[in-house]
């Protein structure tokens, strides 16, 4: 009466699966907000702060 491989070799793979689509989920996850926390490009930022002020399509 030993111990069955089986279910044990299931159950590691099951938790090997599930933790890869954990770690992959994550860190793509992560890779979106930190894309989303940059700032501007200083060209962008300069174009806003002067159309913000002289006006709409006044910079080229």
């Amino acid at each position: 009466m030993g111990l069955s491989l089986g279910p044990i070799a299931v159950f590691l793979a099951v938790a090997l699966i599930a933790g890869a689509g954990l770690f992959t989920w994550d860190y793509l996850w992560r890779q979106q907000q930190e894309a989303a926390r940059r700032p501007a490009p200083p060209e962008v930022i300069a174009r806003n702060l002067v159309e913000n002020i002289i006006g709409r399509n006044t910079v080229k």
